[in-house]
């Protein structure tokens, strides 16, 4: 029996194969077994958590794709109904000026030509610029742009100018019942150096804005040299007045002063924004008194310099190519030049124009850039290459409505003098020559003994 026992516990040898005792290798087994099943579990426990984790990755990542694609298509749908709302408010903003100019426009075509006065031509003339200021500011901000420009330093008739654009807004205030005064103070000098134009852009904002919230009563603007030497500007309303927290909030773009009932005034909330940005760059800023059904008061105040007895020069015998393909827009450029004693002369391309230049001397061009045949950027590289001087560097103006970074790098590469943006203000065309001509400010182009202003 011992020899049996002995035997069992011997290790068992079979074929060249050693067997370990039963005992021995059943217990092995058992707890290699529990190993493999834990394994086994721990490893399906990490499969299935790994499985339920991306499936919750996935089913976030989902959530918040369709968080972002609800977010974007809200976020296109608020865009497209603010740019819509937008257009909306510089249609009817368009609709104004331009209305004035088709019944202004009517009304002199039934009228004698020696019957037409003075002051419609005025008002019609006030209605195209201010159509021209909306369009620059329209694309300024439809760009996201602020309103970027460098001050200029030109002669202009201040009393002139806030005469005009009193004038030009009358029709639209009398269509009210209002009553508009502009008051100069008699001690204002006669010409001052400064930028005209976008003092201009200011007024009519100001002026533009008391018409539209003013319902009875009158609009005053008060234009008087103070003690510090600069000019005060002041423009007084009887109209609804603007909530004192709300008065530091208008000066932002698009801003416009909430109202309720089928007389709320639309408006495209642009004009003061502006008008703040361009006196900043002038130094200066727009301030606000108001009181709610009273009136509002806006000031400014700009250290413009006065012009001296100096030398005028009136353009006389120089002699203009205007190289332009569209006739009416010669025509109107042809008559604004000769006012101004200048000898023009015309070229539908610059292949016309060329062929001019070889046969005879100019002191300056006007060249736009869009023609057939030979465009404003070949003309002006063969004028500069091909032509002897002093033919190859006459002063060419560029004439384009494209103002683009790419338009202005390509003009100036290519040997363009400056630039006239179409359309153009009359003080934007004397500028440009005064530039052309290197004339200091104030000393030449005096534009006052034509009967326009410098905002005009």
């Amino acid at each position: 029996m011992s020899k049996s026992k002995t035997n069992l516990k011997a290790t068992v040898r079979v074929a060249g194969f050693t067997f370990l005792p039963y005992t021995l290798i059943q217990q092995d087994f058992s707890e290699q077994f529990t190993v493999l099943i834990t394994l086994a579990l721990t490893a399906l426990c990490a499969y299935l958590a790994y499985q339920l984790y991306q499936n919750k990755r996935y089913l976030q990542h989902s959530e918040l794709q369709q968080k972002e694609q609800s977010a974007l298509a809200k976020s296109y749908r608020q865009r497209y109904l603010q740019k819509e709302s937008e257009l909306q408010l510089l249609s009817h903003d368009i609709r104004t000026p331009l209305h004035t100019i088709v019944s202004l426009t009517h009304y002199m075509l039934n009228q004698p030509v020696a019957q037409l006065a003075e002051n419609e031509l005025k008002t019609l003339l006030f209605a195209s610029n201010h159509l021209l200021d909306l369009s620059t500011n329209f694309l300024a901000t439809s760009r996201g742009e602020a309103v970027h420009f460098r001050p200029e330093r030109v002669a202009f008739d201040l009393k002139g100018l806030v005469r005009d654009h009193c004038q030009g807004i009358r029709l639209q205030a009398q269509q009210k019942g209002l009553a508009v005064h502009d008051q100069c103070a008699p001690e204002l000098a006669e010409s001052y150096l400064g930028s005209p134009i976008h003092i201009g852009l200011i007024l009519n904002n100001l002026l533009s804005n008391a018409v539209k919230y003013t319902d009875q009563g009158w609009i005053e603007v008060r234009v008087m040299p103070v003690e510090d030497g600069t000019i005060l500007f002041r423009i007084a309303d009887t109209g609804k007045g603007i909530p004192i927290h709300l008065q530091q909030q208008i000066f932002e773009r698009f801003m416009r002063i909430p109202q309720e009932g089928p007389e709320a005034t639309p408006g495209w909330g642009l004009g003061l924004a502006i008008s703040q940005q361009l006196l900043l760059a002038m130094g200066s800023a727009l301030k606000v008194k108001s009181e709610v059904q009273v009136g509002t008061t806006f000031e400014f105040r700009l250290p413009l310099q006065t012009t001296g007895p100096s030398d005028q020069l009136y353009l006389q015998g120089k002699r203009a190519l205007i190289v332009e393909d569209h006739r009416i827009n010669q025509q109107i450029l042809c008559r604004l030049l000769k006012q101004w004693g200048l000898e023009t002369a015309t070229a539908s391309n610059g292949r016309i124009a060329f062929e001019k230049l070889q046969q005879k001397d100019y002191d300056l061009i006007f060249m736009d850039l869009m023609m057939p045949e030979l465009d404003g950027l070949q003309t002006i590289r063969m004028i500069r290459e091909e032509l002897p001087p002093p033919k190859s560097s006459v002063p060419v103006i560029g004439m384009t409505a494209t103002t683009s970074a790419e338009t202005l790098r390509q003009m100036k590469q290519a040997g363009f003098t400056t630039l006239l943006s179409k359309p153009f203000h009359q003080q934007s065309l004397l500028n440009c020559m005064q530039q052309a001509f290197q004339l200091e400010p104030g000393s030449a182009l005096n534009f006052r003994s034509h009967g326009l202003s410098a905002g005009a």
